[in-house]
């Protein structure tokens, strides 16, 4: 069996806007990378994880904000995780029925829009991630790396 490591790490930016003299500023926190780990070209059912992070403390009161991704290698209807120059078809979601892709909100792709209270920990965003069955590339250690811009 042909098995191969698959990891997405997600970076992170924030862009702080305010219609007043005081910039907001918020911390992101807890991200997780989503993990692939090994993909099994002979199974039959897609390789499936969760990765998560939080918006907390938001300086100002209540803010509400938009998380955004980069499309990464590829596009962000169709992501790639390379490996030289073999890559893997995989993508993240905002839901686990694996239909809303996350993206820029262009182009069909889904938004995260919440509102952080101003203090504490805000709630926490799960991300879907999925690698589709069937896919036959060559053993290696497949990687891409997303920007989450948290909008304010």
């Amino acid at each position: 069996m042909k098995y191969c490591g698959a990891w997405l790490w997600l970076g992170l930016s924030c862009l702080a806007l305010s219609a007043s003299p005081v910039r907001a500023a918020c911390q992101v926190s807890n991200v997780s990378a989503l993990a692939f780990g090994s993909y099994n070209v002979l199974s039959p059912t897609a390789k499936t994880i969760t990765g998560s992070f939080n918006v907390r403390n938001c300086s100002g009161g209540a803010r509400t904000y938009t998380a955004t991704f980069s499309a990464g290698n590829g596009t962000s209807s169709a992501r790639l995780l390379r490996s030289g120059v073999n890559t893997l078809g995989y993508n993240i979601y905002k839901d686990a029925a694996y239909t809303q892709i996350l993206g820029s909100g262009s182009g069909g792709t889904a938004t995260i829009v919440n509102t952080n209270s101003g203090s504490g920990t805000g709630p926490t965003h799960t991300l879907y991630g999925r690698i589709p069955a069937g896919q036959d590339v060559p053993v290696g250690s497949y990687t891409d790396s997303l920007t989450i811009t948290i909008t304010f």
